[in-house]
Order: structure tokens, then sequence, then C-alpha cells
């Protein structure tokens, strides 16, 4: 596979912290040491970042975290806009999207939310994520959408429930419940593993993965790690460190190059205990068939 100029995809940990502790999520394991990010090291990672702006398809803001706990959030949604980065995004559990909050994601020019709901039935969706009121999180919802009508923004809304034994008899219920709402695509993705953290799940499709993400991402946390991808979250392999060198030259240096044979050589044991595969979902049920994602 050809190694394009830029990473295509970029996600960036804001802050490593979680006010729900869901039951399928590394933080249950204790996964919330490092430090939010220091706002220079992040002004950095968007000063690299603009000289390719062109090439960056999807910005997000968020990795093993509830990225509202970020005060500064709206500022660095405004900081990558002004900077020419297109397409921001967040992946939140809607329980601190608060009519205030909302207004300054508005403001910021976040292009899309992605927001995990498990179910529309309370027992369900506070069985899958532990300290969740579902109550709030579909009055956040549903105030979302409000707004955005009135503030005339042009922000996507996208529900992403996981395929879980509790709630796949209910999911075309819920998709066109949200989508008559004003939702603009429902995403069911399939559990993994994390890989190799949670064992239990889908243990017959480890290793069956098909993965280009070494290709296409770069996963940054909080410290300033680059890390393998968005699975790993502990950050168990380095690929460099932003206070040490720039995006560029660490998307071409000689960690990734190595990582990236050694993937295609099948000899990373966190990918060969991977069961997660790009764009894998079950189910996908979108409101405009020119919604793109």
């Amino acid at each position: 596979m050809k190694v394009p100029e830029f990473p295509p995809l970029m996600q960036v940990e804001t802050l490593n912290k979680c006010n729900l502790l869901c039951r399928m999520c590394p933080i249950t394991q204790g996964e919330t040491t490092r430090p939010k990010m220091d706002s220079n090291l992040y002004e950095k990672i968007v000063r690299d970042c603009t000289p390719y702006s062109k090439y960056i398809i999807k910005f997000g803001l968020f990795l093993l975290n509830e990225p509202l706990l970020d005060p500064d959030l709206s500022r660095k949604i405004s900081l990558a806009k002004e900077n020419g980065i297109k397409n921001t995004y967040i992946s939140t559990n809607g329980e601190l999207l608060y009519k205030q909050k909302i207004i300054e994601l508005f403001k910021s020019g976040l292009d899309e939310v992605i927001i995990s709901i498990e179910s529309n039935i309370p027992e369900v969706h506070e069985k899958i994520r532990p300290g969740a009121n579902l109550i709030r999180v579909k009055k956040n919802i549903e105030n979302l959408i409000k707004l955005r009508e009135k503030f005339d923004s042009k922000m996507k809304i996208k529900l992403r429930p996981h395929a879980n034994e509790e709630n796949k008899d209910e999911l075309n219920d819920f998709k066109d419940y949200w989508l008559s709402k004003g939702v603009d695509l429902v995403v069911v993705p399939k559990l993994h593993n994390w890989g190799g953290k949670f064992e239990e799940i889908h243990p017959e499709k480890v290793g069956s993965n098909i993965c280009d993400q070494l290709w296409k991402m770069m996963v940054i946390q909080s410290d300033g790690n680059v890390c393998l991808c968005c699975l790993d979250t502990s950050g168990d392999y380095s690929l460099g460190n932003v206070y040490d060198n720039s995006l560029y030259e660490i998307w071409h240096g000689e960690r990734y190059e190595k990582m990236r044979q050694l993937f295609l050589e099948k000899e990373i044991q966190k990918c060969i205990s991977c069961n997660w595969t790009p764009g894998d979902f079950t189910a996908r049920w979108e409101k405009d068939p020119n919604f793109c994602a």
C-alpha cells in the first residue's frame, strides 16, 4: 500500500478522562492515567497540520475519553477550523450535551457529532453504559436537533449504537425513531475486542481483520505519543512523540515504516489479537443518501 503525503484521518485525544464506565471500553480497566493535553502541544499539532490541511479528510478530537469534559474543546475546534482543517468531529456519550455546550459547538464550526446511545430503553442503555441516564441523553439529542435548525447549523448528527445482544431486536425501531426526529445517520458497529483487551468478545474472529489504519490514520494521545491506532489506547506501541518531531516527520519516519512492514508480516501482537475491521458494520441507515461519513 502506498503511504499518502499526510494522514487522511487524524484523531487527537485532548484529555484522558470519562464520566462513564461502559462495559466494552478499556476505561473499565483503569486506562485514564495520561495528563490533559497541554495547550501548546495542541497548537503545535494544528500548526503541523496546516500546510497539509488539504490532505486531511477527517479530524477527530477524541480517543479514550469523553471530549465534552474538556472545557477548552470548542476553542480547540475553532483553532483547527481557522487553520484550514475541515471535517472536524467528536464522539460523545451525550450526557454533557447541554444547551450552552451545544451553542458553543455550533459557534466553533464543528462539522459532525457522533453520539453513543445503545437503546431507547433505559434499562438496556444504562446496563451497557453504567452511570448513564437515558432520559437525559435523549433530551440532549432532541435539543441538539432543534437548536441545529434554530442556528441554521450544517453540523451532521450521527448516532452509534453498538451491536449488543440486548438491543438487537429494537434496532429497526430505534432507527425509525431517530431518523424521523432529524438525525442524519444511524450506524451500528460490531463489538470488537480492542486489540485483544477483551478476549471474550467474538474470539472466533480474532486474526480475521483487514486493516489499513497504519496507512490512513494518525492517532495522538494527550501526552503527545503517536500510538499504533485508535485501538492502542494504552500506547503500547509508540511511533513517535509530537514534542520531539513534526507530524510529517513521524508519519514518514522509521518507526511508522517498521510498523507497516511488521503488520504486513503479521508480526504485531496487538494486530494478531484484534478482531476489528474498519467499516465493518452490522447496519447503516441514513436520512439523506448523499450523507457521507
